[in-house]
Order: C-alpha cells, then structure tokens, then sequence
C-alpha cells in the first residue's frame, strides 16, 4: 500500500491546513507503514504546541483503498484552548528602558501565544533597535513549561544591543535612507 491523501479535520488556524499537512511528512506515493502514521501524528503535535495549542488532541484515521493500493490518512484533531501569556520575564542588556521594550514584544499577560505573534513581537524590538543605530541588536523569545492548570506560558524575553556601529562614507554622497537601504 502506498500514501494516496493526507487530511486534516477539526483544524483551526494558525497552523493552515497546509502547513499542517506539510508537518505530518507523509509524501503521497511514499510506501505505506502504521509506524509512519503515528510518527506524523507527533510531528502534527509538535506543530500545534508550537503555535499555542498544547491540549490538542490529534486521532489518526487510515481509509484503504484496495482496489487502487492506496491509503489514505485522515487526522482528527480536536484543538481545545489556545495557551495564553503567563509572565515575561526580561533580560535587558540596553539602555532602553524595560517597559519599552515589552511595549514594542506586544504580548501583555493573557493574550493567545501564536508563533507568528512571538516572531512579529520579537521583529519589532529588532527594528526599533536597528533605527536607533544598534545594527547587531538581537531579541530572542524562550518559552518556559505548560502549566496546564492555567493554561499559561511564561516567556523569557533576551534583548542584546550589540556594539555600535557607525558607517562613514568618504568620496560619495549618500542620504541616510539610501544609505540604510545598501547596509
């Protein structure tokens, strides 16, 4: 038997169907294995914890098809509660000030955890810090354990500055923005 379709139900996004589909790793043609599956259902686990739904619960369905050889997968997912903010914890090494900084994180205790919140917070702070002249600046967000009974995740929140860097260009004329745009 061999992989025919991969289906996703019960899904609510973030993640997209697809990108859930593409999680699994099932490649259609692929040689059909039970193991497979329940490998793929943990990778489709994975994915949803990362994007805040940590009391997912995901239920494989195999459907044959003998007459063509195929098999395909359908996965149930019942999605529960997306986790919310618990405390973010900050480790600042700037000159900004500390409530600056999480203004610009934009994930205020109880808001839903997503992947693509913590990455456009975390974007954020590193524009804020390159526009002041911090070329190097980092910002990093760590998630620290479920509590389940809270449904929460605190966060770590690491803003390094990095050194200054200051450009200087000698026998051409550039305004700033332009050269912003070739740095």
């Amino acid at each position: 038997l061999y992989f025919n379709q991969v289906l996703i139900e019960g899904l609510e996004a973030p993640p997209s169907d697809a990108s859930a589909a593409a999680a699994t790793q099932l490649n259609l043609g692929q040689t059909y294995e039970p193991a497979l599956v329940n490998e793929a259902a943990d990778r489709l686990r994975d994915t949803l914890h990362q994007e805040g739904l940590y009391t997912a619960e995901v239920t494989p369905q195999t459907v044959p098809h003998g007459e063509t050889h195929q098999m395909d997968v359908i996965f149930h997912v019942k999605p529960g509660p997306r986790a919310r903010v618990g405390v973010v914890h900050l480790k600042n090494e700037t000159e900004y000030p500390d409530a600056e900084l999480l203004k610009r994180l934009k994930m205020k205790e109880g808001r839903a955890i997503t992947s693509a919140r913590l990455l456009s917070g975390t974007d954020r702070i590193r524009k804020f810090l390159v526009k002041k002249g911090d070329l190097l600046a980092r910002a990093m967000v760590r998630r620290d354990a479920y509590d389940a009974a809270t449904n929460t995740i605190a966060l770590e929140l690491e803003v390094v500055q990095g050194p200054r860097v200051k450009l200087m260009v000698t026998g051409a004329k550039f305004s700033k923005g332009e050269l912003k745009r070739l740095v």
